[in-house]
């Protein structure tokens, strides 16, 4: 969502302010991990395995790869939502 906002507004700042947002907040969740609930754990596990392989049986933490990858998709997601919004804010 906040991608899509950035981009309505035109805003190359609050698209940089938005990334560095969700690098933080993904390191702070995968180091927080293990002490999430099953409901968390497996929404964060869709976010970097889109095949399901993953489960919180089989990954009791986030390896420092794994947490790199829930940033870059967390980060691609944001740029995406940019891209969406930008037409429209330029548009109007």
């Amino acid at each position: 969502m906040s991608g899509v906002y950035t981009g309505a507004l035109t805003s190359s700042p609050g698209l940089a302010a938005a990334i560095e947002t969700a690098s933080n907040y993904t390191k702070e969740q995968g180091a927080k991990y293990p002490d999430l609930s099953n409901e968390e754990k497996i929404k964060v596990l869709k976010i970097i395995d889109k095949t399901g392989k993953l489960t919180p049986e089989n990954t009791p933490v986030l390896t420092s790869e794994l947490i790199s990858k829930y940033t870059k998709e967390a980060q691609a997601g944001i740029g995406v939502g940019h891209a969406i919004g930008y037409p429209f804010g330029v548009l109007i």
